[in-house]
């Protein structure tokens, strides 16, 4: 395992088509040891393909994808992926699965147990993070908790998805980031990129 600064993951030039469609690229990425970087974006901008390469999922149709500085040629123990599934019921969301134990409840109250449930849930990751220094590609479609988890937060818009915003965050350093006032400010832009992503792919909204 590579020192704090040196690179674990590098994406360099990659490309990636499914059924002859563009689905993402070219895309260039360095994560370096130890950072939490957040991939945010609308849905179909390519974020779990990109997660699916330095995995070794699948390979590239251009470029190259190394891991602690090794290519990339299939899935290894130095890589570990957390699936959004299994879920109690498949077809519904987790926030859904997390209400349907709630569902006699008012709504209301649905709500503010299935955003505590969330933010809990950020925290252990939080600190896990902190605890061991892992590595981490995160994958979330919520620019907040991408601005809360992140020491850098890169969105990803069009198809195929390119990189259009790469910041540096200083607020996973701090013990209260949500109510920091630095909070707000990092999720602006982060926000305006996701959204226009979100209208270019789906159009805009009229009412």
């Amino acid at each position: 395992m590579p020192s704090p600064g040196a690179e674990a993951f590098e994406v360099l030039g990659v490309t990636k088509s499914f059924r002859g469609r563009p689905a993402l690229g070219p895309v260039d990425l360095v994560v370096e040891s130890g950072e939490f970087v957040t991939l945010v974006g609308p849905s179909g901008c390519g974020k779990s393909t990109l997660l699916g390469l330095v995995a070794g999922f699948a390979g590239p149709d251009e470029g190259s994808v190394r891991a602690f500085g090794e290519p990339v040629a299939g899935p290894d123990p130095s890589r570990g992926v957390v699936f959004q599934q299994p879920r109690l019921f498949p077809w519904l969301s987790v926030a859904a699965n997390v209400a349907f134990v709630l569902r006699s409840l008012p709504k209301a109250t649905r709500r503010e147990r299935v955003a505590f449930t969330r933010e809990r849930m950020q925290d252990e990751v939080r600190a896990l993070w902190q605890r061991t220094g892992t590595t981490v590609l995160f994958v979330t479609h919520s620019v907040d908790e991408a601005v809360y988890l992140g020491t850098r937060v890169v969105a990803l818009s069009g198809s195929p998805g390119v990189i259009v915003l790469d910041e540096r965050s200083k607020l996973p350093a701090l013990e209260h980031p949500r109510a920091d006032p630095g909070f707000a400010e990092m999720r602006e832009r982060p926000t305006e990129v996701v959204k226009a992503a979100a209208q270019a792919r789906n159009g805009p909204i009229t009412s």
